[in-house]
């Protein structure tokens, strides 16, 4: 089993879902011994989980995704992190599992920085293969648009955009 970890610090999951996740399948699903692909996607986060045959080299298969992540090195967003690869043994069992609370930061403060922080200083921890958060919150609202009256005011959908751009949450 290999994953594949690539940062885009800041990018909400949809965004990271379409411009990264989706790219880097694309670019691995044909590496020669794949038997199957998984996915998730985060804010700032996406990892590509690869399956293999049992008769797969995966020194051989490492370098292969490595090759096919560099081909699509031109098509992912410019402040994105390169992606990394772990190899992860499919039967390991988790040896560590933590809690993390905090009595002076919100929610959504603490679970950022799990997610950006410490599950990234874990994960480059020589040894460690696969580092997984769960029970993590993210703040995020949607906004509907009148059009009609929208347009009665003046105002566009990249005037209210702009508006939630200067608003810090």
């Amino acid at each position: 089993m290999l994953s594949i970890s690539t940062s885009f610090t800041g990018a909400a999951a949809e965004t990271v879902d379409r411009e990264i996740t989706a790219e880097v399948e694309g670019a691995v699903a044909r590496v020669q011994g794949v038997t199957g692909i998984s996915s998730s996607s985060s804010t700032g986060q996406s990892r590509v989980t690869l399956e293999f045959s049992d008769s797969t080299n995966l020194d051989v298969a490492t370098s292969d995704v490595r090759d096919a992540l560099s081909r699509i090195g031109r098509s992912l967003p410019d402040n994105v992190d390169d992606p990394v690869i772990f190899k992860a043994d499919s039967d390991a069992q988790p040896v560590m599992q933590l809690a993390v609370t905090s009595d002076t930061m919100s929610m959504g403060d603490l679970s950022k920085l799990v997610e950006d922080v410490i599950s990234e200083r874990l994960g480059a921890v020589a040894g460690v293969a696969d580092v997984r958060v769960y029970g993590t919150r993210e703040t995020a609202f949607d906004v509907d648009v009148d059009p009609v009256k929208l347009a009665s005011h003046g105002l566009t959908v990249a005037d209210i955009r702009n508006a939630l751009a200067t608003i810090a949450f």
